[in-house]
C-alpha cells in the first residue's frame, strides 16, 4: 500500500516522518518510505499499481507529468507530452489512461517493460453532448465492462457528471444527476462501480452497466460519514449564527445612519427658512413634467428584473435539489423589481414649476415647496425645498427637459444654497425611506450569501 504522509497531522508519528510515499504492510500496519530518491511531490498526486509487475504510476498533477517507478522505488521513466493537470490514472492491458483535465480528454499512453511507449488516441470529453451541461474537465475514471466510466466536471472541479465511453472512445450513456449531484471519485469494486458524492457525504453503488445496485453496508465507513455529516451540521450551525448576528448588525447599523439622516434633515429643512404659499393651480405656474423616455427606461428596468423568475423557478424544479439557491436568486430579482419600481414611481410623481422668481416642487405623495433664493438647496442630482426633494439628474441624465432647465431653472436655483453630494443624498435616502429599504435589504442578502450559503446552499 502507498500513503502519502501529512506533516499538519496531529499524529505525532506523522510529523517525525518526512514527506514523500510509503509502502505500508496492512497487516502490520507498518509503514516504510518508498522512492525517497524522488523530489518532494505536490499536493495533489494520484497512483496506481501494475498487480503483475507492481511498477507504481504516479500523477504529479502540479508538475503536469506522470511517473513510472520500479518495485524497489527506483524512477523508470517519466512522461510530461500535452499532459496538463492530470488526475487520476488507470493501468490496463499495457496501458494508461489518464484524467489530462485541463486537455479535456482521457489521455491513453502505451506503457512497455521500463518506460512508456508511444501516444495512442485520446478519448475527447469536449463534445456537444457533455459541454451543453457546462462540464468539461475529466476528473476520474474507473474501468466498466468494456470501456470506462468518467466523471467530468465543471470549471470549479464540481456539480460533475457520470459518462460510460467504450474502449474508442464512443459515448455510450450518462448517469442522471439525481443519482449523484456531485460526485469526485470512483472505483471499480467487485461487481460494483463505487461513486463518492461530496454533496451528500455517502457512497453511491452502480452495477457495472450503470443501474443503480444495493451495494454491501460496511459499518466502519457508515459512521465516519455520519460523524462528518454532524461536524459539517455543526458547522452550518454556527455559520448561520454568526451570519444572522452579523446581519442584524449591519441592518441596526442602517437604521442608526437612517435616523442621523433624518435628524440632518430636519435641520436643513429648518434652515432654509420659511416656505412661500403656493396654490398648484395657479395658472401663472408653468410646470415642468419628467422625460418620458427617461420614465420609460425605469419602467422597463423594473419590469425585466422580474423576467428571470420563472426561468429560475423552472430550473429548480429540474436540475436544483435545494431550493434555498433558486428561492435567494428569486428574492434578489424581487428586491431590485422593488428598488426600481420605486424610482420609477418616485420619477412620474415628481414636478418642477416655476412662477416669477419662485421655484415650485411637488414630489409623487403630493407635497408641495415653494422658495426662492437663500429657501433653495440644490446638489448636481437633487433639489430641495423645506421637506421636498425631487431629482435633477440621475445616472447623468436631465430627468426634465434639458433646455428648460438651462434656461429657466438654473439661473433661479443658483440663488440658493448648495449641497455637497453625501449630504443631498442623506437628504434623499431620508425623505425617501422606501428607497433605501430595498436596498438595505439587497446590501444584507448578498452580505449572508457570500459569509454563508456558498457553503451550505450551493453545493
Amino acid at each position: 500500500m502507498l500513503l502519502r504522509s501529512a506533516p499538519d497531522s496531529a499524529d505525532s508519528a506523522a510529523q517525525t516522518r518526512p514527506d514523500g510515499l510509503f509502502r505500508c504492510d496492512l497487516e502490520t500496519l507498518v509503514c516504510s518510505p518508498f522512492a525517497e530518491s524522488l523530489p518532494l511531490l505536490g499536493r495533489v498526486v494520484h497512483l496506481e499499481i501494475d498487480p503483475l509487475t507492481d511498477r507504481v504510476f504516479v500523477a504529479d498533477t502540479g508538475r503536469h507529468r506522470i511517473l513510472m517507478l520500479g518495485p524497489d522505488g527506483r524512477e523508470l521513466d517519466r512522461y510530461s507530452r500535452d499532459l496538463k493537470f492530470p488526475n487520476q490514472i488507470r493501468y490496463r492491458d499495457g496501458r494508461l489512461y489518464v484524467a489530462n483535465t485541463n486537455r479535456f480528454e482521457i489521455a491513453v499512453i502505451g506503457v512497455e517493460a521500463e518506460r512508456f511507449g508511444r501516444t495512442l488516441a485520446p478519448i475527447s470529453t469536449d463534445r456537444p453532448e457533455i459541454r451543453a451541461d457546462e462540464r468539461r474537465w475529466p476528473v476520474a475514471l474507473s474501468p466498466g465492462g468494456e470501456g470506462w466510466w468518467v466523471i467530468v466536471a465543471t470549471t470549479d472541479l464540481s456539480a460533475g457528471g457520470i459518462y460510460r465511453f467504450d474502449r474508442d472512445g464512443v459515448l455510450l450513456q450518462a448517469l442522471g444527476r439525481e443519482a449523484a449531484p456531485d460526485p469526485v471519485a470512483l472505483v471499480r469494486f467487485g461487481d460494483w462501480l463505487v461513486v463518492s458524492d461530496r454533496a451528500r457525504r455517502r457512497l453511491v453503488w452502480f452495477d457495472t452497466e450503470g443501474a443503480p445496485a444495493a451495494g454491501p453496508d460496511f459499518p466502519v465507513l457508515r459512521e465516519r460519514f455520519q460523524a462528518l455529516s454532524a461536524e459539517r451540521d455543526g458547522y452550518r450551525q454556527l455559520e448561520l449564527l454568526f451570519t444572522v448576528l452579523f446581519a442584524a448588525a449591519l441592518a441596526l447599523g442602517f437604521v442608526a445612519a437612517w435616523s442621523q439622516l433624518r435628524r440632518q434633515a430636519e435641520r436643513t429643512s429648518t434652515a432654509s427658512g420659511a416656505e412661500a404659499a403656493i396654490d398648484p393651480r395657479d395658472p401663472d405656474i408653468h410646470w415642468l413634467e419628467p422625460d418620458a423616455k427617461v420614465l420609460r427606461q425605469y419602467k422597463w428596468l423594473a419590469y425585466l428584473t422580474l423576467i428571470p423568475v420563472p426561468l429560475i423557478l423552472a430550473l429548480a424544479a429540474v436540475y436544483w435539489d435545494s431550493h434555498v439557491q433558486p428561492l435567494i436568486m428569486a428574492g434578489a430579482a424581487g428586491l431590485l423589481f422593488v428598488l426600481f419600481f420605486a424610482l420609477y414611481r418616485w420619477l412620474a410623481g415628481a414636478r418642477l414649476g416655476i412662477r416669477d422668481e419662485l421655484l415650485v416642487l411637488r414630489d409623487w405623495h403630493g407635497n408641495l415647496a415653494a422658495g426662492s433664493g437663500e429657501q433653495i438647496r440644490y446638489s448636481d442630482q437633487f433639489l430641495v425645498i423645506g421637506k421636498v426633494i425631487i431629482p435633477l439628474v440621475l445616472q447623468n441624465q436631465s430627468v426634465f427637459s434639458k433646455a428648460e432647465l438651462v434656461q429657466r431653472v438654473y439661473p433661479l436655483m443658483r440663488r440658493g444654497r448648495y449641497l455637497g453630494r453625501a449630504q443631498a443624498q442623506a437628504l434623499m435616502f431620508a425623505r425617501n425611506p422606501w428607497l433605501l429599504w430595498p436596498l438595505v435589504l439587497l446590501i444584507t442578502g448578498v452580505v449572508g450569501v457570500i459569509l454563508f450559503f456558498p457553503e451550505m446552499a450551493w453545493k
